[in-house]
């Protein structure tokens, strides 16, 4: 597999990831409708199809909160860890809960005031759909 394969493969993650594929490009600050082409493997006026290059990947990488060579590298292992994080915040009933679980969480006796707060804040942005500190959470969830 190339690099352009794998950062297509990639390009299809953080569009499930960020929701939809117009999400992904307000995230990331580019134009829906260049990713649109790059999915479509639309073919530029010379010929050939367009793909990820480095500016869009290190772009799109720093849009969704991912290292630097994220989107150079196989992420099929990572994509199943983070799938069971993401199916679990999917739906705004499981948001909710989680939501009211760290807030009885975060009146605890046995939590500090700062230890409630980030707990709040994280909860927040789940309800939120907060897509990068969602994922520091799925990050920290994680280790």
């Amino acid at each position: 597999m190339d690099i352009k394969e794998i950062r297509a493969q990639n390009l299809e993650s953080l569009v499930k990831e960020a929701g939809s594929a117009k999400k992904l490009a307000e995230l990331c600050n580019t134009d829906p409708a260049y990713i649109s082409q790059i999915r479509t493997y639309r073919k530029t006026a010379s010929g050939r199809k367009r793909a990820v290059g480095d500016d869009l990947a290190r772009k799109l990488e720093d849009g969704m909160g991912k290292p630097h060579g994220w989107m150079d590298a196989i992420q099929a292992q990572r994509q199943a860890q983070e799938g069971t994080f993401s199916k679990f915040i999917a739906t705004s009933t499981t948001k909710q809960k989680l939501y009211d679980l760290v807030k009885v969480m975060a009146s605890s006796n046995d939590v500090s005031d700062e230890e409630a707060a980030r707990l709040i804040g994280y909860a927040e942005a789940i309800l939120t759909k907060d897509h990068k500190t969602t994922m520091d959470i799925s990050n920290l969830l994680k280790e």
